[in-house]
């Protein structure tokens, strides 16, 4: 049972509200309001490391619970919440000391019987966080739609339903709640608004959408020097059940991934030998036979997982070519030939595509996407709509795409194709350009109708290969801006752990008086926490980039003459008033240790701390302000 706590933000707000009208003439004009961290007793208080997102073998992490909580203490972490994921087993991995009785998911079960997983990381052992000197946080990932992480209970809604469903779970348990990576989320639920459209979009009619009913095969030749992912073709969302995607996947692997209603299989296979990211041809191939996926690489298997041959249709509204629904993995390279069947091709049948270029009987061919450069733009620009082939194109879109004459050699000796098509990614940067105003408004009227969400991850340790580290953040400053200093809203930093290469490099400090469930979930609700990553600077050695961190050693509000002051402290001396920068309305608006909001222009509903060491950075949560006619 978890204890209940009083939630204590707007007993804040009217405390120093109620401050704030003593303060002199020449501050009345913008008040200070809202100040997280008034009730931390800087000399006094403990700061404690912690990580509130976390992944084990009972869903989609690669090491099992205890293997995680050592893993952590080891790194001097005090508080840990693992969260995985409500869609793959529907309970919360706590308490610690029971473990023994929790279950794998069924992705960790088909990656033992892949080879990817050991015996030991699905078999759990028991921790005494007491003797650990850690506080465990009983959390979820409420995974159906936009990800939300529920924190102080063990709340889980695997079912159908949105974020209020979600949310009303999460009361019901008497828990609090932040909002998981939102630049994963918004970009896919409207579309892309600024630049052209990555990849292109396939209507799916009747017998495109049933191929999942049985036995199929996906396939498409590729290229690339891309070495992170990229999505050949497929429908995938966090939204809904119903996808099969065909991926290139980071570190060399393919992969062939299977969502059903009931049962995931996600191939992910590193093939021995072979090269994907060479800028060579190669072609790949997802089938279903019976009770089995199995995956081709030239023409070759390089793996096969159990399926139960579940039957279902796909979802959503496109089949996508070159990505899916989510606009940061799409592929940074050329595709040719792409084919969907309705049956499962022999090995001999795929061989001979790969070797020869010849495509087998074209009885169960459901869609062949042939590339014909300048005829197919005249088909996707509508003039030849009745061609049920014809992936969704713009004119933005068209100008993001070019033909080549480059084709696989077999392809060119069969004649089968004379063209392909490269998606070109903007250079520097991925898509989305900027966060739109309708995913601001969106974010902050789910704040307004919902208490019980505190906050947002602005870094998230999985996410920085594409943009959505400034993208967080610009979203947390959009929406600061609409609801400060009435409804605030904190930034977390997490690992969002899966495997050792996400471990311990993004972290909250909790300020709270002891090491106990009910201080710190004080601390957490009412912000008196800052978020830092080591992340954005790289370097290997965690402890030395831990040191190269700015800590913060207290936070000052000086009443009468108007201003917030930082004394931090890195690698062991005083941080410089040039490495701490405050930021309003997502602007900079003042460099320097000490900032006077009274006097400085752009201080307007909230201004928060960003504070830069030689290897990490620390930001502080929002204060907040009222200024009076």
């Amino acid at each position: 049972m978890i204890a209940k706590t009083k939630r204590i933000v707007p007993v804040l707000l009217l405390t120093f509200a109620a401050c704030a009208m003593h303060s002199p003439a020449s501050a009345q004009q913008r008040q200070l309001v809202l100040n997280p961290y008034e009730g931390v007793n800087w000399q006094e208080t403990g700061r404690y490391r912690a990580n509130f997102h976390t992944h084990t073998t009972v869903s989609d992490g690669l090491m099992n619970p205890h293997e995680v909580v050592d893993l952590y203490h080891a790194h001097g972490y005090t508080i840990l919440a693992l969260t995985d994921h409500d869609t793959h087993n529907n309970f919360s991995t706590y308490p610690w000391t029971d473990f023994v009785s929790l279950s794998p998911s069924q992705r960790s079960i088909n990656l033992l019987a892949e080879g990817r997983l050991q015996t030991d990381h699905l078999n759990f052992q028991n921790r005494d966080p007491q003797q650990l000197g850690m506080l465990p946080v009983a959390a979820s990932e409420l995974s159906r739609g936009h990800h939300i992480i529920s924190l102080f209970s063990t709340a889980t809604h695997p079912q159908e339903g949105g974020v209020a469903e979600r949310m009303a779970t999460v009361n019901q348990h008497n828990g609090v709640a932040f909002m998981a990576h939102p630049a994963m989320h918004w970009p896919t639920s409207r579309g892309v608004t600024a630049g052209p459209e990555l990849g292109l979009r396939a209507p799916f009619w009747p017998e495109l959408r049933r191929v999942t009913q049985s036995d199929f095969t996906v396939e498409t030749w590729f290229k690339t020097t891309a070495a992170g992912r990229g999505i050949l073709v497929g429908n995938y969302s966090g939204s809904y059940r119903g996808a099969l995607n065909l991926e290139l996947h980071t570190g060399n692997r393919v992969r062939v991934y299977l969502q059903g209603p009931s049962h995931v299989v996600d191939l992910n296979v590193t093939p021995s030998g072979v090269n994907t990211r060479d800028g060579q041809w190669h072609h790949l191939a997802g089938v279903r036979r019976g009770n089995r996926v199995e995956l081709f690489l030239n023409g070759t298997m390089v793996g096969d997982a159990a399926d139960r041959g579940e039957s279902f249709d796909l979802s959503g509204e496109h089949y996508f070519l070159g990505r899916d629904t989510r606009t940061d993995v799409a592929l940074d390279g050329s595709i040719d030939e792409p084919r969907v069947w309705s049956r499962a091709l022999s090995p001999a049948e795929i061989a001979q595509i790969a070797q020869q270029g010849q495509m087998p009987a074209d009885n169960g061919l459901v869609v062949r996407y042939p590339i014909e450069g300048a005829s197919l733009i005249e088909r996707l620009r509508g003039r030849r709509a009745g061609n049920r082939a014809a992936p969704g194109l713009d004119e933005a879109t068209a100008q993001s795409l070019r033909f080549e004459p480059s084709v696989a050699t077999p392809l060119q000796n069969a004649e089968t194709s004379s063209l392909s098509v490269s998606f070109l990614m903007p250079t520097g940067q991925t898509m989305p350009y900027a966060v739109p105003d309708w995913a601001i408004d969106y974010y902050a009227e789910l704040y307004r109708r919902h208490p019980e969400l505190i906050g947002q991850e602005v870094l998230n340790g999985t996410r920085s290969h594409i943009r959505e580290y400034p993208m967080d953040r610009e979203l947390w400053d959009g929406v600061l801006t609409q609801l400060m200093p009435d409804r605030p809203v904190w930034g977390f930093s997490v690992d969002d752990l899966h495997n050792t290469g996400h471990l311990a490099r993004d972290w909250v400090m909790v300020y709270s008086t002891d090491l106990q469930i009910g201080p710190v979930r004080q601390a957490v609700e009412g912000g008196a926490f800052t978020a830092s990553t080591i992340r954005l600077h790289g370097g290997s050695d965690l402890h030395a980039a831990y040191a190269a961190t700015p800590v913060i050693d207290s936070i000052t509000h000086d009443l009468q003459a108007g201003t917030i002051t930082i004394a931090a402290s890195v690698e062991g001396r005083p941080l410089r008033d040039d490495e701490c920068v405050w930021i309003a309305n997502g602007e900079a608006v003042h460099t320097g240790l000490t900032i006077n909001y009274t006097t400085t222009e752009g201080v307007k509903g909230y201004v928060r701390a960003e504070l830069t060491g030689p290897q990490g950075k620390t930001y502080t949560n929002p204060f907040g302000f009222r200024t009076n006619d």
